[in-house]
Order: C-alpha cells, then sequence, then structure tokens
C-alpha cells in the first residue's frame, strides 16, 4: 500500500508540474480521486480482510489521465476553430475573384497567396485610385503566425487608405506616411517589406517604391523576364521618420510584371537547396508572353516539383501583371 500511494503521489505531482495550465479545481479534483482508493481500501481491509487497492489505483490513475486529456483537447478544439476562422477571414480579405476588372481590357492580372500555417504573414492587394490609375501592392510582414496576420491586416489596411486618399499619387510619400502609422505602438517591433507601384493606364507609366523587398521581375519588348534591381529602402514599421526610394517604368503593350514575396525564392527542397532566382525566371521564360495566370501557374508548379515532400516553411505570394495599353480598351468602346 505505501508504494501504490507514493507512487500515486508522485504521479499526481508530475501531472500538475507538467501541466502547468492546470486551474485550481482541476488540481484538487485529482487529489481527491487519489484520496478516495486510499478509504475504500482501508475499508475493504477490515471487512473482507484483503485490499482491491491496486486495481482501483489503475483505473483511477486511467480516469485521471482521460480526464486531463479530455480538457486539454477541448481547449484544443477551441484553439483550431479559432485559428480556422482567422484563416478564413484572412483568406476572403485578399481580392480572390478573378479577372478582377472585368470592363477593363488594357490590362489583366493575377494573384494568389499560399500560407505556410493557417495564417500568414504576406499578403497582396490590387485596387484602382481613379479611372485611369491602379495601385499594386505586395508585402510580406515579419514572422509567422497570428502576430504576423493580425500585423499584416493593419498594414494592408492603412497601405490601401493610403493609396485610395493620396492626391499625388506617389508611392515613396504613400510608403512614408504608412511606416509612421505602423511605428505607433508596434510593441512586438515587427516590420514590413513592401513593393508597392500606380500605373498610369493610359500611358503604362508606373511609380513605384520598394520598401526593403524582393527585386521584381519585369518583361518589355517581347523578350524574357529579367530581374529589375534597385537599391533598397529600408522595411516598413522600422523607424519613425524614413524616406523612401522609388523609380519608374514604362510600359508598353505586351510589358509584364511579375512581383512576389521571399517564399518563392526561398522554397527549400529536402537537401537545404533553395529554388533562388534563376529557378523563378526560367518558370517565368516558359512562356514570358503568357497570361498572368498561366505565369503563376508555372512558378507554382515548378517550386512543387523542387520542393517535392519537403514542408513549407514561408508563405509564398505572387501577383503577375500585364499590360495590354490604352488601345485595347478603346478598341472595346
Amino acid at each position: 500500500m505505501i508504494y501504490v500511494f507514493s507512487s500515486t503521489a508522485a504521479t499526481l505531482l508530475v501531472v500538475v508540474w507538467e501541466r502547468k495550465n492546470l486551474q485550481r479545481y482541476q488540481i484538487i479534483t485529482f487529489f481527491m480521486y487519489a484520496i478516495a482508493p486510499l478509504i475504500v481500501s482501508i475499508l475493504t481491509i477490515r471487512v473482507y480482510g484483503l485490499s482491491i487497492i491496486s486495481g482501483v489505483l489503475m483505473l483511477v490513475i486511467l480516469l485521471m489521465y482521460c480526464m486531463l486529456n479530455v480538457l486539454q483537447g477541448r481547449d484544443k478544439a477551441i484553439a483550431d476553430r479559432d485559428l480556422m476562422l482567422a484563416s478564413s477571414i484572412q483568406e476572403h480579405v485578399l481580392p480572390r475573384i478573378f479577372p478582377p476588372f472585368p470592363d477593363r481590357n488594357e490590362f489583366d492580372l493575377y494573384a494568389s497567396m499560399t500560407p505556410a500555417k493557417e495564417v500568414g504573414g504576406d499578403f497582396y492587394d490590387f485596387f484602382m485610385i481613379d479611372d485611369n490609375h491602379l495601385a499594386v501592392v505586395i508585402a510580406d510582414v515579419s514572422g509567422k503566425g497570428v502576430p504576423a496576420a493580425l500585423f499584416m491586416m493593419v498594414s494592408r489596411t492603412i497601405i490601401k487608405n493610403q493609396g485610395l486618399y493620396s492626391r499625388k499619387m506617389n508611392p515613396c510619400t504613400i510608403l512614408q506616411k504608412v511606416n509612421n502609422q505602423l511605428c505607433e505602438g508596434n510593441e512586438l517591433e515587427l516590420f514590413v517589406t513592401a513593393w508597392l507601384g500606380i500605373i498610369d493606364i493610359s500611358t503604362g507609366i508606373m511609380d513605384y517604391a520598394n520598401a526593403g523587398h524582393e527585386y521584381p521581375c519585369i518583361r518589355t519588348g517581347g523578350g524574357n523576364f529579367t530581374l529589375l534591381k534597385e537599391k533598397h529602402s529600408p522595411p516598413l514599421a522600422t523607424m519613425e521618420g524614413l524616406s523612401f526610394r522609388g523609380g519608374q517604368l514604362k510600359l508598353q503593350p505586351g510589358d509584364a510584371l511579375y512581383i512576389y514575396t521571399d517564399g518563392v525564392t526561398e522554397a527549400t527542397n529536402s537537401k537545404n537547396l533553395l529554388f533562388g532566382n534563376d529557378r523563378m525566371l526560367s518558370a517565368l521564360n516558359e512562356d514570358p508572353d503568357a497570361d498572368p495566370i498561366t505565369l503563376d501557374k508555372h512558378v507554382r508548379n515548378r517550386i512543387t516539383e523542387f520542393v517535392k515532400d519537403a514542408p513549407q516553411f514561408d508563405d509564398i505570394t505572387m501577383l503577375c501583371l500585364k499590360y495590354y495599353g490604352a488601345d485595347a480598351g478603346a478598341e472595346v468602346v
């Protein structure tokens, strides 16, 4: 009996120690379950001259284990449900209807995002500022999971609001204002890399700014996709009062722009090799004149073939814009 009850006491101590999130009433309940067999064993010894203490204790310990897992399973189920709800909200916040502007024939675009976990920190967006200006943005929040997803929602909202209500439609100015807003109350010290471009649909001139993001890929003059290398500005939310570098592109009919997050180039296979820029460009140039959705599929298929069964460690996000020119819209009218 001494051996059995000392084992029970040790088991209870281990359960309480390992399951530190138990509440006081749960701990009291477990100890009561351990005391009850002691009373039963004393009564059976006095009446029958024998004890069933070993069997009773084994049954009680099994019951304790089952109760503990049921309680924690319930909590886990609630957490999983909340996480699935957050994933669904994030999925439906991003634009997912393509073509997004079926009445506009001057351009075509397609975007996709595959999170590494239930929720991700990447996002893309596109919106008409007015009848003649289209904004496209892609961004990557540092970190993973729920904190990154929440910061992603805030970042997307601020960027879109600043883009829609900016008078000058200058990406550098927009990112400067976004940066200052994101720095307020950023106690987790998260940051965001972002690429923002605003295209004048009638002329094909695109002004853009890069806040520490990946190099975009550009196809001009009927050639292949190449990296548009440039000096990066710091990411958003790193420090207040930053200014951001900008640039300008002149897209001709048939030209295309491909922007992405580092989840594309840093996709890793079982040999710990990265997908890299060369494989990405090779996938784009299989059919460089293809429409945006086809280009997206080419890159995604090559990533899948390269990674195979290796786990996905980062969100994979892409956006492709193809410009057909103002005349394409005029012909339809």
